[in-house]
């Protein structure tokens, strides 16, 4: 599957995707998430690609690890 930045960046808006010096690309969190957290402030790809499925791996992480929010009852 052929991804574009374009793409990328719309795909998930929380993150700035650059292309790595050394070749492939990176993302970092805009706003960084703590140390504990179980989450990832940067992820890497040696293509678009790769760094899209990442990405979507750490979208799912973040889903998971949210908290589940109880109805209190009034």
């Amino acid at each position: 599957m052929a991804v574009t930045l374009r793409e990328l960046t719309t795909a998930f808006p929380g993150w700035e995707i650059q292309e790595a010096a050394g070749g492939g690309w990176y993302a970092f969190r805009i706003v960084s998430v703590p140390a504990h957290s179980g989450l990832s402030n940067v992820r890497c790809g040696g293509n678009l690609g790769e760094l899209h499925k990442h990405l979507q791996a750490e979208a799912r992480s973040q889903v998971s690890l949210r908290p589940v929010r109880l109805r209190g009852v009034a």
